[in-house]
C-alpha cells in the first residue's frame, strides 16, 4: 500500500515532494553574515579531529598520530591479533592497502573545500562596525586550516591535487596532480597570509592562534627542504620562504606567543589536567560526550583507545588503565634511547605490563598468580604508550571506545624549540642550537649536553617527541629522498629474535615472523593513492611502488 501511495505521489507531482529540507540552509542563501562566516569555519574545523579508514571498510576510527607512530622504528603495529582489516599493522609493516588509505585524503579533501567555498562566498558576507577583527580571524584560521590540510596530503601522499576553487558540478573529473612544489608554494602563501589575520591568542578552545600556525610553518620548511634537500621554501609568486625567515619565526614562537615549558614533562599527559596546558600551541580537542556509534562524528581521541592496555580493567575495579586495543606497542629497544638515567621522560613515556597490572591488583600482588594479568597480543613487547592511554581516572560512561577526553597536542613548544635549534645547527651557529636544546633537556632533569650534532639532535627529538607521531616523518626528512636506502636500514626488521622473560606478559611473545618489517624504498615514504579516487578520476595516477 505504501509503495502504490508513493507511486501515485510521483505521478501526481505532489508538493509534498518538492519542499525543501527545514533543517538546513542551501549554499545560495548561506554567508550573509559573519555569524554564519564563523559558522562555516567550525565546519572547516572539524575533519582535524576526526577520522574514518572510508565508508565500507569494517575498521572503526583512526589516529593519524598513532598511524604516524606506527612507520617508524618506535612501535610495533600491535593489537590483540594479526588482524586483515588493521591500519597500523599495515602502516607498520608497510602494506598499506590502497583500499584502507583513504582517510587522510577524505578528511583534508573534505576540510579544503569548506575552506575553499568560505573563500569563495566572502564578498557576500557583510561584516558590520566593530566585527572586523572578527572577520580577520575567520578569514586567517580559514587560510591556516587550507594550509594544515595540504601539509597532511603532501607528507602523507606528495602527489596530491591541487585546487583553491569549490567544486563546480562535474568538474572534479578533470582533477590532475600538481608538482608537490606547486602545492608547497600554495600552502606557505596560505600560512603566510594567515599571520596577518589571525589572532595571537587563541579566539576561543578548539581554535587556533597566529603561533599554532606559525610553528607548523615551521614544521612544513623543515620537511620540505628536508626531504626534498632544497635550500627554502617554494612561493606562487617565484620567491623563497628561506633558512633566515624560519629562523625569524622560530625566534618569535619562542620569545612572543605566550607558550613556556611546563615545569614537569609529565604535565603534558595528565590525562586531568592537560588540556589547554601551556606548553600546547596546536592542540586537537577532543570530547567525553560523542553519541555511540562508529562514524568518527563527535568522537573523543581514539588514540587512547587504540594504545591502551589489553586487559586493563577500569573503574569499576578501581584501576590505573581500562581495556584498550594494545596498538603501537612500543619495542623494547625504546627502553634504551634516554641517555641519562634521571630523565624523566622515559618514566612519563612508557607504560610497562608491570604497571598496567600493579595498578589493578592488591597491593604486594603476585606476579605469577595475578587476579588480573595482562593479555598478550600480537608483536606484543610488554610495553604501552603511557602518554596517550585508557586512564581509567577519564573512562568515559557512554561509547567507551571512542570518547576518551584528552586532547592530542598537536604541536608542544618543546617541538619549536627543538625545531629552532635543529635551524640554528643548519646555519652553523652551533652555541644556539645547543641552548635551545639543552632547555628541553634541564625541564626533563636530564644533564646538558656539552656539543650538538645532527645525530644527536634528533635523538634528542625522539626522547622528547616519541610516541607523539613525530618520529617517521623526522626520519624522511633527515635524511631525504636520495638516502631512503638509509632509512630502510633504520626501519627494517629482519631474522628478529623475541626476548625470552620468565614471565612472557612483562616481556616479548611471538613468532621471529611477526616482527618482519620490510620497508620499499621504491614507495619513497608515501600512501598509495586511494583506489576509490582512482576508479573515479581518469587523470589520477597511483604513486611508485603499489
Amino acid at each position: 500500500m505504501k509503495k502504490i501511495y508513493l507511486i501515485f505521489l510521483l505521478l501526481m507531482g505532489c508538493d509534498y515532494l518538492d519542499i525543501q529540507p527545514n533543517d538546513r540552509i542551501p549554499s545560495s542563501q548561506y554567508y550573509n553574515s559573519v555569524d554564519e562566516a564563523y559558522q562555516a569555519l567550525l565546519g572547516a574545523y572539524e575533519p582535524i579531529r576526526t577520522m574514518k579508514m572510508n565508508y565500507v571498510d569494517p575498521f572503526p576510527l583512526f589516529s593519524i598520530a598513532l598511524f604516524s607512530e606506527c612507520m617508524s622504528d618506535n612501535v610495533n603495529g600491535g593489537a590483540n591479533k594479526k588482524q586483515t582489516n588493521n591500519p597500523y599493522q599495515e602502516a607498520n609493516q608497510f602494506e598499506m592497502s590502497p583500499i584502507r588509505s583513504e582517510a587522510f585524503w577524505r578528511r583534508s579533501y573534505n576540510g579544503i573545500s569548506r575552506v575553499n567555498s568560505l573563500f569563495h562566498n566572502w564578498e557576500n558576507i557583510t561584516i558590520k562596525q566593530g566585527e572586523e577583527a572578527r572577520a580577520n580571524n575567520i578569514l586567517g584560521e580559514a587560510y591556516f586550516l587550507r594550509a594544515h590540510y595540504y601539509f597532511e596530503l603532501l607528507r602523507m601522499y606528495e602527489n596530491v591535487i591541487l585546487t583553491t576553487e569549490p567544486i563546480d558540478g562535474t568538474s572534479w573529473r578533470s582533477f590532475k596532480q600538481e608538482d608537490p612544489e606547486k602545492v608547497y608554494a600554495q600552502a606557505t602563501d596560505d600560512y603566510l597570509k594567515s599571520f596577518e589575520l589571525m589572532a595571537e591568542t587563541d579566539p576561543e578552545r578548539g581554535r587556533m592562534s597566529m603561533y599554532a600556525s606559525k610553528a607548523e610553518l615551521l614544521k612544513m620548511f623543515l620537511f620540505y627542504t628536508g626531504y626534498y634537500e632544497k635550500e627554502a621554501l617554494p612561493r606562487t609568486d617565484g620567491s623563497t620562504f628561506t633558512l633566515d625567515n624560519a629562523i625569524a619565526l622560530a625566534d618569535d614562537i619562542y620569545l612572543n606567543s605566550g607558550k613556556r615549558l611546563l615545569p614537569k614533562y609529565a604535565d603534558n599527559f595528565d590525562p586531568l589536567t592537560s588540556n589547554w596546558n601551556d606548553e600546547v600551541l596546536l592542540e586537537i580537542p577532543h570530547v567525553d560526550s560523542g553519541l555511540p556509534g562508529w562514524t568518527g562524528i563527535k568522537s573523543g581521541n581514539i588514540m587512547c583507545r587504540a594504545s591502551g592496555p589489553w586487559g586493563g580493567k577500569g573503574k569499576a575495579f578501581d584501576a590505573t588503565y581500562a581495556d584498550g586495543w594494545a596498538n603501537g606497542v612500543p619495542r623494547r629497544k625504546l627502553l634504551s634511547i634516554w641517555d641519562d638515567p634521571n630523565d624523566e621522560r622515559k618514566m612519563a613515556t612508557i607504560l610497562t605490563a608491570e604497571e598496567v597490572e600493579e595498578g589493578q591488583n592488591e597491593d604486594g600482588f603476585d606476579p605469577e598468580n595475578a587476579q588480573f594479568p595482562i593479555k598478550i597480543g600480537w608483536q606484543h613487547t610488554g610495553l604501552y604508550n603511557k602518554k596517550y592511554s585508557t586512564f581509567a581516572s577519564i573512562q568515559p560512561s557512554i561509547a567507551i571506545n571512542l570518547n576518551y577526553g584528552m586532547n592530542h597536542h598537536a604541536i608542544r613548544f618543546a617541538d619549536v624549540i627543538l625545531m629552532a635549534g635543529e635551524l640554528y645547527l643548519r646555519k652553523g651557529n652551533t652555541g644556539k642550537a645547543l641552548e635551545y636544546v639543552n632547555l628541553v633537556r634541564t625541564r626533563a632533569n636530564a644533564a646538558a649536553l656539552a656539543a650538538i650534532d645532527e645525530e644527536t639532535l634528533f635523538a634528542e627529538r625522539n626522547r622528547e617527541l616519541a610516541l607523539e607521531g613525530v618520529r617517521y616523518h623526522d626520519l624522511l626528512r633527515r635524511y631525504g629522498q636520495s638516502r631512503l636506502a638509509t632509512v630502510k636500514t633504520i626501519l627494517d626488521v629482519k631474522n628478529y629474535t623475541p626476548e625470552s622473560n620468565e614471565i612472557d606478559r612483562y616481556g616479548e611473545a611471538g613468532k621471529s615472523e611477526d616482527y618482519e618489517i620490510d620497508f620499499k624504498v621504491e614507495q619513497r615514504g608515501f600512501l598509495p593513492i586511494p583506489i576509490v579516487e582512482l576508479d573515479v578520476h581518469p587523470e589520477l595516477q597511483q604513486n611508485n611502488g603499489y
